[in-house]
């Protein structure tokens, strides 16, 4: 009986074959041992970690590379995936025999053979980066493999890939997303492309810092931005299978532009190549009754979440946000609520339009208030109803699109909802518009008490969720939570527009129910050698600086009340330029 001695990665450390593959066992093992005293010599000699065996120890490699055949034992295949990678490096003139080798041994049918042949690749590119687009095509085809200890240890080998060459392993990736190797049809051609992609947004989440600073140089960065720019006209004018994905790739190639260091510090460059690849024409509208221009939609809304830090930086949304409440907001009500595809496209639509409204002009702010304050009045239910319907994302939304839009336009809130704000401009003195107030605070009243009993009972559920302490409870919890911050949201936002002096929130100061952040990993408290907390001292400037801020908060708002009541705070009268010093309480 044979038998092999493995880690639990797979690879072998000892071999007991039968006495026929004695003979050839003992063989690579004697070549090996040649090869490994001639490493430690040469090392001594030539002073570098890689030294170039070629004259002293050729023959010896080579006779490793001739047991990669057919008639060959799988136990001398198995040490042969070891032992070629081990030395190739040292081999400069046998680089091409010595991938080709490892391929095959990559072909084999036995699954350990192929196991130990991968883990092996990465090392072929030590001191050699022309393997590298070669290893990583091959790499991210057997992505595809089905079974999940072989597709484990190809994204072993690919990640270190990236850390042996993360600049040339990252483009060549990019380009095999581009053009993607040849596949026997275009379903496994399309397959192979999604999987590079998961591969890439996987990388950029553990190895973001790591690319970035690697990705840094001018003509780096100009063969980045090529092949995205490729890979971009690929998902707007093909048509994919799989949709919803596509729009995802596009928002993370989107995404990898703006960390690139020019475009990270030059936002209106960014801009500008944002608007050379908008997958919408945006002089005409979209048929939402039409698939095609649903999943036209989908991706502009991808584009525009990638778009978001360039709009925060400049403080534009333009032309996206008027495009969307022009030529899309209208239409919204055509989706079918009851299919859950369109409805979410509806819903994600409300939510981008809410993320980017803070960046919205003065003058259009005042052209769509009325058709988002008509719109959040039809969502708000009769005084009287009973077991009124509430869509709580809906209100959330159009709460805080109105709430950014009233903080741009504030001298035209008068004659919209009543609320009358002194911005020093000539309009401040038209019209008495008492009872738009009374009818605004009339339904606010209505909506806070239809919100205000859920929150309780979800904090209870999810209380008891928790307590209980069950896996199947976790995305219970985790959907419950998000209601219960919508309802919250709801409260404040109708409880500002409530005040004597109405504050204006943003999506900046308060986070809409749907965003989440990744928890930052707490910084364990570091002791001097007497073992005291050397964080006291830090803790007390903190305690500090956060009170001497909520003294500045009180400060502010005392201010805007002194202005309310009519005081003689010479900040309560503008000089006709309505800056944002008279401007209503504001949150932003």
């Amino acid at each position: 009986m044979s038998a092999t001695t493995t880690t639990k990665g797979g690879e072998t450390l000892y071999v007991h074959v039968n006495a026929e593959s004695d003979k050839e066992i003992d063989f690579l093992y004697k070549n090996e041992e040649e090869l490994s005293n001639a490493l430690k010599a040469a090392i001594q000699e030539q002073g570098t970690q890689v030294p170039n065996l070629e004259a002293s120890a050729k023959s010896h490699y080579e006779a490793i590379l001739n047991i990669v055949s057919p008639n060959h034992s799988k136990k001398a295949k198995e040490l042969a995936c070891q032992f070629i990678p081990k030395y190739a490096a040292n081999f400069p003139s046998l680089s091409s025999e010595s991938m080709s080798k490892q391929l095959d041994l990559c072909e084999e049918e036995d699954k350990s053979i192929r196991i130990n042949a991968t883990k092996g690749l990465p090392k072929l590119c030590i001191n050699n980066t022309v393997n590298i687009s070669q290893v990583t095509s091959i790499l991210t085809q057997l992505l595809k493999e089905e079974d999940p200890v072989e597709a484990k240890v190809v994204r072993q080998s690919l990640n270190e890939l990236m850390d042996i060459d993360p600049k040339e392993t990252f483009k060549s990736l990019l380009d095999l997303v581009a053009t993607p190797a040849v596949q026997d049809s275009p379903k496994e051609t399309e397959l192979l492309r999604e999987k590079t992609v998961e591969f890439i947004s996987e990388i950029m989440f553990k190895k973001r810092k790591a690319i970035q600073a690697k990705l840094s140089g001018e003509d780096t960065e100009k063969e980045i931005i090529t092949v995205i720019e490729k890979i971009l006209r690929l998902f707007a004018s093909s048509s994919f299978s799989n949709k919803e994905k596509e729009a995802e790739h596009m928002r993370l190639f989107l995404s990898l532009v703006a960390r690139l260091k020019s475009y990270e510090k030059d936002s209106f460059k960014f801009m500008q190549f944002l608007r050379n690849h908008i997958p919408v024409d945006l002089t005409k509208p979209l048929d939402l009754a039409d698939e095609e221009d649903r999943w036209k939609l989908r991706k502009l809304i991808s584009f525009l979440r990638a778009a978001k830090k360039g709009m925060v930086h400049l403080k534009d949304n333009a032309p996206y946000f008027s495009y969307l409440m022009n030529q899309i907001f209208p239409s919204l009500n055509n989706l079918n609520t009851s299919v859950p595809e369109e409805d979410k496209l509806r819903v994600d639509t409300l939510k981008a339009i809410t993320e980017i409204a803070l960046f919205t002009s003065e003058n259009h702010s005042r052209a769509i208030l009325p058709l988002i304050y008509q719109t959040l009045k039809n969502e708000i239910p009769e005084k009287d109803a009973a077991n009124p319907k509430l869509n709580l994302t809906n209100i959330e939304c159009f709460l805080f699109i109105f709430h950014q839009l009233a903080f741009k336009a504030q001298g035209s809130l008068n004659e919209i909802c009543g609320i009358k704000i002194i911005t020093g401009q000539p309009t401040d003195n038209y019209g008495d518009f008492k009872q738009l107030r009374q009818d605004m605070l009339q339904r606010l009243g209505n909506l806070e008490a239809a919100v205000s009993p859920y929150v309780p009972r979800l904090e209870e559920s999810i209380k008891v969720l928790k307590a209980e302490k069950k896996e199947e409870n976790k995305e219970k919890v985790r959907m419950e939570t998000q209601i219960l911050n919508c309802a919250k949201n709801i409260l404040e936002l109708t409880r500002a527009l409530k005040k004597n002096r109405p504050d204006f929130i943003s999506t900046l100061t308060t986070k809409p129910s749907w965003i989440t952040y990744r928890k930052k990993v707490k910084n364990t408290k570091r002791k001097d050698r007497d073992g005291k907390d050397n964080n006291q001292g830090k803790n007390k400037v903190q305690k500090r600086d956060n009170n001497q801020n909520k003294n500045n908060q009180r400060r502010i708002d005392s201010s805007s009340n002194n202005r309310d009541s009519g005081s003689n705070n010479r900040g309560g009268r503008g000089r006709g330029r309505g800056g944002n010093s008279n401007r209503g309480g504001r949150r932003f």
